[in-house]
């Protein structure tokens, strides 16, 4: 469930740099290491995530118990795991920056962003890795509304 993209598709980009990087024996828009940096910041962005949805299920349960010990203990845990994946979304950033617009395309597919082709081989782990952090976190998205949808009729019941 990816949001549509409107301009040039990154995966036709990749295909074509790749074919002119073998013709020409350089390296592809991204180099080895650069994309060994962005698998591995997503990595760390795909478990902050995790860790914010299970946090999230634990808030859910806590706050359904009246336990409001561990809600509060879960609310403070989750808020590190966001503002750690805030700063693994900084570093994956200024790592994509230099690349200009392919980097930036890069970053809007990582955003959630919907690519018309596949991407070429060389990338493929890449865009596997973060779809599957798009879809964790939109399951985190979707628990949010659901607790927020909660607490909201908790407030109306309290203000009659």
């Amino acid at each position: 469930m990816h949001l549509p993209r409107q301009t040039r598709q990154l995966a036709c980009r990749f295909r074509q740099t790749d074919v002119a990087s073998e013709k020409a024996g350089t390296g592809v828009i991204m180099d080895r290491e650069t994309a060994d940096e962005l698998m591995k910041l997503l990595r760390g962005k795909y478990r902050a995530v995790n860790q914010i949805y299970d946090l999230t299920k634990d808030f859910l349960k806590a706050f359904e118990e009246g336990d409001e010990t561990n809600v509060g203990l879960v609310l403070d845990m989750r808020g590190k795991q966001i503002d750690m994946a805030r700063d693994i979304n900084s570093k994956i950033e200024n790592l994509l920056k230099p690349l200009g617009e392919e980097g930036q395309d890069v970053l809007d597919y990582i955003n959630g962003y919907e690519i018309s082709e596949k991407p070429s081989e060389n990338t493929k782990e890449i865009f596997l890795l973060a779809e599957k952090l798009y879809e964790e976190l939109e399951k985190a998205k979707e628990l949010d509304r659901v607790i927020s949808a909660r607490l909201e009729k908790l407030a109306d019941q309290a203000h009659r």
